[in-house]
């Protein structure tokens, strides 16, 4: 938290999750990362930390589809594939990418 302070990064929480496009300024590129361990092991369970009572595949779609589509670069981390025999979770970290690259608009994008 030290270094984010210093380097100017913002970290938000999910407390703040739910209104996430407010902290992002229109027209300037921005980098996500997506960190698993913040859904419900409903959702996806194979992740280093599954916590109860996290967010839906369902919310975190909501908060994507809320971003400006600015997004410059993004990644999504967490999936510990041992701990999901199932494959939830890939399937999940699957449907974030996919949402993402629906938003996403570079810069430049659209650009003859």
């Amino acid at each position: 938290m030290d270094f984010a302070e210093k380097a100017g990064i913002t970290v938000l929480g999910v407390e703040e999750a739910e209104d996430l496009a407010a902290y992002l300024k229109e027209g300037m590129p921005y980098y996500i990362s997506y960190d698993l361990d913040v859904l419900d092991p409903a959702y996806a369970p194979g992740v280093g930390n599954p916590e109860p009572g996290g967010l839906s595949t369902r919310e975190m779609v909501r908060i994507i589809k809320s971003l400006p589509e600015d997004v410059l670069v993004f990644d999504v981390v967490e999936a510990s594939p041992p701990h999901d025999p199932s494959g939830l979770t890939l399937f999940t970290a699957a449907k974030i990418i996919r949402e993402t690259l629906a938003r996403a608009r570079p810069p430049g994008w659209g650009e003859v």
